[in-house]
């Protein structure tokens, strides 16, 4: 089973790079509702750090606790998020996402 991680970049930005919220959605089933939120913390106050934290625990979550390691991820965000917020949180999660894609 294939699964889509949406990640909440509004969440980020609202906390203060503390917080971090995102949701499991089956792709082999896109009719059925996204799992319940979930969220990842730091206590960085700097947005690179924090964002090497909340990937670390996020990874450490879907691919050791769940065992999910097929899946995609969507970045989403609020109208309320500005474009340089959009452009930073996009390059933030690049830069820190080490995880082997699969085609």
């Amino acid at each position: 089973m294939r699964y889509l991680i949406e990640i909440d970049g509004a969440s980020f930005y609202d906390s203060h790079y503390k917080k971090l919220s995102w949701s499991i959605r089956s792709q082999d089933e896109p009719e059925k509702p996204s799992e319940n939120q979930q969220e990842t913390k730091s206590t960085a106050a700097d947005p690179r750090q924090a964002m090497r934290d909340h990937l670390a625990q996020l990874t450490e979550r879907l691919e050791t606790d769940r065992g999910l390691v097929d899946y995609e991820v969507a970045l989403e965000f609020t109208a309320d998020i500005t474009d340089r917020q959009k452009e930073e949180f996009t390059r933030l999660f690049n830069e820190f996402n080490t995880r082997e894609e699969s085609n």
